[in-house]
């Protein structure tokens, strides 16, 4: 399969120096090849009999080819397969459910796979900072990312691709848009909640949302939940968010907007650690007692959500790629990557309190600011570096 044959190339998190070295060539012959382009252009005319358009017609047809691939794979084929396959596996949730939750997170990474396969085949060079997350992919976990734009969703994927069992083992929150489509099948099928804005529907949103962590979240032995508390891609909301932090007299941002409590409220508020018996509440006292751990949730289930984990996307120069442009070849990723920030954060039980959560998560989104301007100046010393060495080639071989 194409996807497999992608993944055993797929390149490291971090940039290699060979990569930076030929890829600093490239940048220092631009110059010189550009001189040269007429005269190429006649060669390739001469040889082939053909115009040099039509040798970038023919590149083009390949991106057209690769994206058809994937969009078929993505919106019909795998979501098809796996629905169909998670019904006919549906009898185990009553003779083991262990064996289900075991076989249908497979599947779910095998599907991530797929993901990560067209990430790769754009060419995404995924650089990740912070703290190392493999101690925690078995612990259970509130990721939240920024969100800039679709590309989001792929780098949240291959930066989670090869940490543990978390992709097989998450639980997606995602805008319904998507959950009358074969994908969005395929999504309900594992579990993931389908949230829709609206101060209208807020309420009763939240409500089901809490419901549903309650019923499921435990018995399908979910470990991390995945979303993104903006609510959507940057400049759908940058406007409308500048005018709430102006009302607000917050800090103004410009890489990020400030995001929305009430989804991740409601992770804390069911899932989170209990502050112990909390007066009025003797049925959770006597959970905790009967319990052979001393620690359960807030709604007695299981162990808590123990951390959060905050998760900060960063595009050079801040220009987020249009996934059309990518997945056509249009626009390739840039050589000095796409970073990717993590920071671990043990959860506070406080938060329960969402005036406090909706605090700590503000002063984090102030803080996304001045890691932009340090993934910008990163940025530039990867660029320096590659002139750097391209600059050290060249005087080795004219030596």
């Amino acid at each position: 399969m194409l996807g497999k044959g992608l993944l055993d190339e797929a390149p490291t998190s971090l940039p290699r120096s060979g990569d930076m070295k030929t890829s600093a060539k490239i940048q220092s012959s631009v110059g010189r090849d550009t001189s040269h382009a007429t005269d190429f252009r006649k060669m390739v005319r001469f040889l082939t009999g053909t115009s040099f358009s039509a040798i970038f017609y023919v590149r083009y047809s390949y991106g057209y080819i690769g994206a058809g691939y994937f969009l078929i794979m993505t919106v019909f084929i795998v979501p098809v397969a796996c629905v169909a396959t998670v019904l006919t596996l549906f009898p185990m949730i009553y003779l083991s459910l262990p064996v289900f939750n075991y076989s249908e997170n497979n599947l779910c990474r095998l599907v991530n796979n797929l993901w990560v396969s067209a990430s790769v085949y754009c060419g995404l060079n995924l650089v990740e900072y912070g703290a190392d997350l493999s101690a925690y992919t078995e612990k259970r976990c509130l990721f939240l990312a920024n969100h800039l734009g679709l590309v989001d969703h792929f780098i949240v994927m291959q930066s989670l691709h090869n940490k543990g069992r978390v992709s097989g083992n998450w639980m997606w929150v995602i805008y319904n848009i998507w959950k009358y489509t074969p994908l969005g099948i395929m999504w309900m099928a594992h579990g993931n909640f389908f949230i829709n804005g609206g101060a209208s529907r807020k309420t009763a949103l939240l409500r089901s949302f809490k419901n549903h962590l309650r019923n499921f979240f435990y018995k399908f032995d979910y470990r991390w939940i995945v979303m993104y508390p903006e609510g959507s891609r940057l400049f759908l909301i940058k406007e409308s968010c500048a005018r709430f932090a102006e009302e607000m007299r917050l800090q103004p941002l410009s890489h990020c907007v400030y995001p929305r409590s009430g989804a991740a409220h409601a992770v804390i508020d069911v899932l989170g650690p209990a502050r112990g018996s909390e007066e009025g509440d003797l049925l959770h006292f006597v959970k905790i007692l009967l319990s052979t751990s001393s620690k359960l949730s807030r709604c007695g289930g299981g162990p808590p959500i123990e951390y959060i984990i905050d998760a900060t996307l960063g595009y050079p120069k801040g220009i987020v790629p249009d996934i059309r442009s990518i997945l056509l070849g249009e626009k390739c990723f840039p050589d000095s990557g796409v970073c990717i920030h993590y920071e671990v954060i043990r959860v506070n039980p406080e938060w329960h309190d969402e005036s406090k959560l909706q605090g700590f998560l503000y002063k984090r989104y102030q803080e996304k600011v001045d890691l932009d301007s340090i993934f910008i100046i990163i940025y530039d010393m990867m660029q320096i570096l590659l002139i750097v060495y391209a600059n050290v080639d060249s005087y080795q071989l004219t030596t």
